[in-house]
């Protein structure tokens, strides 16, 4: 479904745990959130679905109180969402999926000025982590009202992309960030260390999606087509072999896993000369090697200047309903933004 207003839709999240439903389960009760890029001489909005993706039920909601800068990320649970915005150095929390907001920024959370804030994670309302610009990273344990610094920088100025909670272990956090950056707590994120990234081989590759298995085995993905993975918490770590027809070129945006062993990957590769191929691919097998492969009809493709997205992130309803978004998130050409229903 394109989008209704000039914008890229740039992060998704169900606002749900992950399950295992039969596959007849038609998961109309799965609500999902998403949020855009900058509408020109407008704001971002937020959109939101409460019946699993359907193309025609999505509910657009400007974000007024942000009129310079795009979102980034969301961060949904239940009817509680909390929306990022990099450039705005701010976010926004709300008890009632975008209805009414409240926007804490830099004059509530100096850090935020100079180290914005750029994605998140939550496994409930008690415990909020965000990581940002120059290595920063920063919690809340009350609903995002207050949040304190976890990390000025000390241990890398690199930014950082992602972050995610185990889910069988919330004391173990990890984060991801450019030039091979991989970070990890183990108490909560009272305190963090830095592992070796997964990189070295491939020279310092910005590290841009990020699946916590579980507290030993992590999935990663980086701007050079590369997917890593560790079964020993980051001691050690493995590339994967190259999807079949991965993009030259490619950025893997996006990991999520949808339980039953199923995860689904999106691909993006901007830097085509000729060509340019948008890939999104699923794994039965819990992320194995050599197991990811591109479901028939979901391959997004075009001639250079020929309007298509590029798939910025991916979520699921549980098993087999998964729901990408994307866009050209150029600020000149995003009038291609697109919510792509997998089911």
């Amino acid at each position: 479904m394109p989008c209704p207003y000039p914008v890229a839709l740039v992060d998704i999240d169900a606002c749900q745990p992950e399950r295992c439903p039969s596959p007849c389960d038609p998961q109309k009760d799965c609500v999902l959130a998403a949020v855009t890029t900058l509408e020109d001489q407008g704001s971002p909005y937020l959109v939101t679905n409460l019946h699993g993706g359907d193309l025609d039920e999505w509910v657009w909601t400007a974000l007024t109180e942000w009129t310079t800068g795009d979102a980034s990320a969301v961060e949904c649970l239940g009817k509680f969402v909390i929306v990022v915005s990099e450039d705005e150095t701010a976010i926004l929390y709300s008890d009632d999926r975008g209805v009414t907001r409240v926007e804490v920024d830099q004059t509530q959370v100096t850090d935020w000025a100079a180290h914005a804030p750029r994605q998140i994670d939550a496994l409930d309302q008690t415990f909020i982590i965000v990581v940002g610009a120059d290595g920063y990273i920063y919690g809340s344990w009350d609903s995002a009202r207050t949040w304190e610094t976890l990390l000025e920088g000390a241990i890398t100025t690199q930014d950082l992309n992602r972050v995610m909670i185990a889910r069988d272990n919330s004391n173990v956090i990890y984060v991801i960030g450019n030039a091979n950056t991989v970070l990890k707590s183990e108490n909560g994120g009272e305190s963090w260390y830095a592992l070796t990234g997964p990189g070295g081989l491939y020279g310092a590759q910005a590290l841009t999606a990020l699946w916590v298995v579980n507290e030993h085995e992590v999935l990663i993905g980086d701007d050079g087509g590369n997917i890593w993975e560790t079964v020993d918490g980051g001691e050690t770590w493995t590339a994967q072999n190259d999807p079949p027809s991965l993009p030259t070129n490619a950025t893997i945006s996006d990991i999520v896993g949808c339980g039953c062993g199923i995860l689904w990957m999106t691909v993006k590769d901007e830097h085509g000369q000729l060509e340019q191929y948008n890939v999104i691919y699923r794994n039965v097998d819990g992320g194995a090697n050599g197991r990811w492969y591109m479901p028939e009809g979901i391959v997004v493709s075009g001639v250079y200047h020929v309007p298509f997205y590029w798939p910025e992130a991916i979520a699921c309803c549980g098993a087999n309903r998964a729901i990408a978004v994307g866009g050209d998130t150029d600020e000149a050409a995003a009038t291609n933004g697109e919510i792509t229903l997998l089911a």
